[in-house]
Formats: C-alpha cells, structure tokens, sequence
C-alpha cells in the first residue's frame, strides 16, 4: 500500500525527531510492503519566518489531503517572540482540527 504522510517539522527539535521518524516509518514499510510519500508542511515559528505567517494558508487543506500528519513541533529558540505564541496557537488550531479526524481513524483500526 501508498500512504501520503504530511510533515509538520515545526521548531526546535522538532526537525530532527521528525526526520528521525521518517526513518523509522521507512523502515516499517520496507519490512511490510509499504511505501510513503511525505509532504512537507509550513507551520509555526519556521513558518513565521519563511513566509510571515505561523499558519500559512492552506495548511490544514494541505494535510487533511494526506492519510496522517507527523508533527514535529518545538519552540524555536527565540521563544520570548510573538511569532512564537502565534506558532503554538497555531499548533493547537491544527490540533482542534484534526482531533477528530484522528479518534475517527483509530477507530477504524
């Protein structure tokens, strides 16, 4: 099977746990017969700072287009920022939409 996988890599360590559990989803998929496409998603303080905004537009149509969202949030460094508050309000906008989503799929497993 193809799963479509977005990746949120967000700020602080997030980046590297993520691409840790590329890895590791790779790995899985070889052994079972899988493969994944991933999609790099925009959001938070990297977002501010790429594009002016922590929660681009088209980010939650981005990822509802994938099966499942990693997402691989921290805090940037420069925490005591604006930017930053607005990163983690975003983060909890994404969680607000996709917790549903979320419990429903568990649900079909």
């Amino acid at each position: 099977m193809n799963y479509k996988i977005a990746l949120i890599r967000g700020d602080g360590i997030g980046p590297e746990i993520v691409g840790e559990t590329v890895k590791v989803i790779d790995r899985i998929g070889e052994r079972y017969g899988h493969t994944f496409e991933y999609v790099d998603v925009l959001m938070g303080g990297c977002a501010a700072d790429a594009v002016g905004l922590s929660y681009p537009e088209g980010t939650a149509e981005l990822c509802r287009s994938c099966g499942a969202v990693l997402l691989g949030a921290g805090l940037p460094p420069q925490a005591a920022r604006l930017a930053t508050m607005k990163a983690a309000m975003s983060i909890e906008r994404m969680r607000l939409i996709f917790i549903r989503y979320v419990l429903l799929s568990l649900q079909k497993i």
